[in-house]
């Protein structure tokens, strides 16, 4: 049983992918493993542990600050995850890779790869956008409020 808190798309998104892994990982065990392990081992070099790191605590900070003004809430934590593992991962790495390039060139790629991730990350995120997509505005925010609603109760009783 997948976790409560992803919606449909996410659920569907963990199946493929289990799927996938168990379908590549029998073909090459010691090739993907392999990889994978060193990826991994990357990831753990103190310089980007570093950088990964401030910027998790400031967008920690950022949410917080956000969270106090009434500009932030506690609903929004996961699409505040997803944007940090896909967008702002991207704009970190590109900013730490950056060499010095024509500064419109670099604007142009960057929003290229930042658009491209918030795109597929709106679609796995937003499980409730499709059923205020349509009708006039007013019909657009009833629906946005009943999908929140309905979204509230299930996670309040456990069955989302």
């Amino acid at each position: 049983m997948p976790p409560s808190f992803l919606n449909s798309r996410e659920d569907a998104m963990l199946l493929w992918t289990v799927a996938f892994l168990v379908w590549v990982v029998p073909k090459d065990p010691r090739g993907i493993g392999g990889s994978f392990l060193n990826v991994v081992r990357a990831f753990f070099v103190p310089p980007i542990l570093l950088v990964l790191g401030s910027a998790l605590l400031y967008s920690a900070a950022v949410a917080y600050v956000a969270h106090d003004a009434g500009l932030w809430h506690a609903t929004a934590l996961k699409a505040t995850v997803y944007w940090f593992l896909g967008t702002g991962t991207v704009l970190i790495a590109d900013a730490a890779s950056t060499t010095a390039r024509n500064s419109r060139e670099w604007l142009r790629e960057v929003l290229r790869r930042v658009i491209a991730v918030t795109v597929v990350t709106e679609f796995v995120v937003n499980a409730c956008a499709s059923a205020a997509a349509s009708g006039s505005s007013a019909r657009r925010l009833m629906a946005a409020r009943r999908c929140i609603r309905t979204t509230r109760a299930s996670r309040a009783s456990g069955t989302a």
